[in-house]
């Protein structure tokens, strides 16, 4: 908690404009959330991951019983507090006919956005199986296209720059229009970085 405070007022200081927490919602401190709240920075988001909306699913993939239920509960903390909320979610095989089903429970729960991942297969991820192969690449990147176009009420994004090679892609209409070129990829210690749990900092969790 007061490493995560000591950054946060680092951050005030530099005049950082926007800040995205991304959280599995299972440990948190209010005081670090009331500090959040008072914040000078003007655009802060907390980014919950939730990868299924079925408990023994959600809870195995990340390893650790209840988890669902306590990022449920996250949520509604935040919005206790106003604090703006959004959805992460890395799909897998089994999870791929979710996509939809998330975008409506980010709805439900006043998700500013719903942001899909898939799995990176290193490390356990790789042994474990749980990576999508090219062809249901393929069909999720088309999946969160089409779910893009059709709930316009919440922002849904995904982080692979893949993204941009769909037919039709409103990702690349959109980037085309804002700012005249595409782009993505690993935003590791460019844009992001991660706080262990002993306070270790590194620019990916990875």
């Amino acid at each position: 908690a007061q490493i995560a405070a000591k950054l946060l007022r680092l951050l005030e200081d530099k005049g950082i404009k926007k800040l995205v927490i991304t959280t599995n919602g299972s440990i948190y401190d209010e005081k670090i959330l009331n500090k959040l709240q008072k914040s000078s920075i003007p655009d802060i988001l907390v980014q919950i991951s939730i990868d299924s909306l079925k408990p023994k699913v959600h809870d195995s993939f990340r390893r650790h019983p209840g988890a669902l239920k306590k990022a449920i509960k996250f949520i509604n903390k935040l919005r206790e507090m106003n604090i703006p909320v959004a959805i992460k979610s890395t799909i897998i095989k089994e999870t791929l006919p979710e996509m939809e089903s998330l975008v409506k429970f980010g709805i439900r729960n006043g998700a500013k956005r719903v942001s899909f991942g898939t799995v990176i297969p290193v490390g356990n991820a790789a042994q474990e199986g749980n990576y999508i192969n090219r062809e249901e690449k393929k069909k999720f990147l088309i999946k969160a296209g089409s779910l893009k176009i059709k709930y316009l009420k919440i922002g849904v994004n995904v982080s692979d720059p893949l993204k941009y090679s769909i037919p039709k892609s409103p990702w690349l209409q959109d980037a085309l229009i804002k700012e005249r070129f595409a782009h993505g990829g690993c935003s590791a210690g460019i844009t992001s970085l991660s706080i262990e749990p002993n306070g270790v900092i590194t620019p990916c969790p990875m």
